[in-house]
C-alpha cells in the first residue's frame, strides 16, 4: 500500500515537474515570438523612417528647380502671348487680304463663307445650304454588357439591347454565347467632314480653325439622296 502510494507521488510529482518544464517552455517561446516580433516592428520602424527622410530629402532638392522650371515656362508663355498681341494687327476691310499684315498675326470678325460644300464621298452626300462641316453618325442595335460590383466584391452581369455608333465586341463578353453582335455591314461609321474652302471675307481658314466651328444643324433623313 504505501509502495503504491509512494509510486503514484512520484508519478504525479514527475508530471507536475514535467508540466511545470512544458509551462516554462511555452513562456519562453512566448516571450521569443514577442521578441521576435518586436523587433520587426523596430526594424519597419526603422525603414519607414528612413524612407520618409530620403523622400523628404528629394523633395527638398527637387522641388525649387521644378518650380524654378514650371515659372520659366509661364513666363516664356507670357511673353509670347504679349508679344502676339503686340503684333496683332486689326483687319477693318476683311473682303481684302492686307499685304502689308503679312506674318502677322491679324484679327478679323465677320461671318463664315462656304465656297465649296461637305461632301461625304464615301457615300456620295453633298451637303446643301453651304454647309462648312458634315457630321455622319451611324448607329448599330446590339448587345451591350454591363458589370456592377457590390461592397463584397460579387459582380453582377446584365445584358440590354441599344443603339451604338460603337461597336462592342461581343466575343470579350462573359457570356457570349446568348449574346453575339454580327459584324457591321456595310462597314459605315461615324465620322465628319469639312469643306476645303471656309474663309471669313478674303481669308481662308485653316483645318484647325475650321474644326472649332460647333453651330450644327441637324440634317433630316428624308434631304438624304438615294
Amino acid at each position: 500500500m504505501w509502495k503504491s502510494s509512494s509510486i503514484v507521488f512520484i508519478v504525479g510529482l514527475t508530471l507536475c515537474l514535467a508540466a511545470v518544464e512544458i509551462n516554462e517552455e511555452k513562456h519562453d517561446t512566448v516571450d521569443l515570438q514577442q521578441g521576435a516580433n518586436a523587433g520587426e516592428s523596430e526594424n519597419s520602424s526603422f525603414t519607414a523612417m528612413l524612407l520618409d527622410i530620403v523622400l523628404g530629402t528629394l523633395l527638398v532638392t527637387f522641388t525649387p528647380v521644378f518650380l524654378w522650371f514650371a515659372e520659366a515656362q509661364v513666363v516664356n508663355y507670357e511673353t509670347i502671348i504679349r508679344r502676339c498681341q503686340l503684333a496683332t494687327r486689326s483687319v477693318k476691310n476683311i473682303n481684302k487680304v492686307q499685304r502689308n499684315y503679312e506674318s502677322r498675326p491679324v484679327y478679323v470678325k465677320g461671318l463664315t463663307r462656304v465656297e465649296r460644300d461637305a461632301v461625304d464621298m464615301e457615300l456620295g452626300y453633298h451637303a446643301h445650304g453651304k454647309a462648312a462641316r458634315l457630321e455622319r453618325i451611324v448607329e448599330m442595335y446590339q448587345w451591350c454588357e454591363s458589370v456592377a460590383k457590390d461592397s463584397s466584391g460579387n459582380e453582377t452581369v446584365s445584358y440590354s439591347k441599344s443603339w451604338m455608333d460603337i461597336d462592342a465586341n461581343s466575343l470579350a463578353f462573359k457570356e457570349p454565347a446568348h449574346h453575339r453582335n454580327p459584324p457591321r455591314r456595310p462597314a459605315v461609321y461615324s465620322t465628319t467632314m469639312n469643306s476645303e474652302q471656309v474663309l471669313i471675307g478674303a481669308y481662308l481658314l485653316n483645318a484647325i480653325q475650321v474644326n472649332m466651328l460647333q453651330n450644327w444643324e441637324p440634317c433630316p433623313i428624308s434631304a438624304v439622296p438615294a
